[in-house]
């Protein structure tokens, strides 16, 4: 009876493990750190992040979680095939002078789930 309840537990963990990694993907992002000089107080900063899909499976850009209020954010929603791009656009409004950096978290469905943006900027 143990052997059976062994048994039964193994396959359940082979068939659980297996199936979480048969869709997942690989991603290349252009640029993960960006510098884009100074701006105004009053200004509007705008970046497009690329994000190229260099697996074998769709990828999916599941959330987009950037570290201030500042930033206003949207991307792509449809999956992106493999050998495509898609993006992740910011559009940062500074609420104070000086130097500042912004980091943006996206979550997707590869093997490292996270991947980390920085954006860097002076405002005057």
């Amino acid at each position: 009876m143990n052997k059976i309840i062994w048994i039964v537990l193994l396959l359940l963990y082979y068939s659980c493990s297996n199936n979480n990694n048969s869709k997942l993907t690989t991603i290349n992002i252009k640029d993960t750190i960006v510098r884009l000089g100074s701006a105004r107080l009053t200004d509007t900063l705008h970046y497009k992040f690329l994000i190229r899909n260099i697996g074998v499976n769709n990828l999916a850009i599941q959330n987009v979680s950037p570290s201030c209020g500042c930033v206003e954010f949207s991307w792509t929603k449809k999956a992106i095939l493999p050998n495509e791009s898609g993006y992740v656009s910011i559009a940062i409004k500074p609420k104070e002078k000086g130097e500042a950096v912004q980091t943006i978290v996206i979550s997707t469905n590869t093997i490292k789930v996270f991947s980390t943006l920085k954006v860097f900027y002076n405002v005057y």
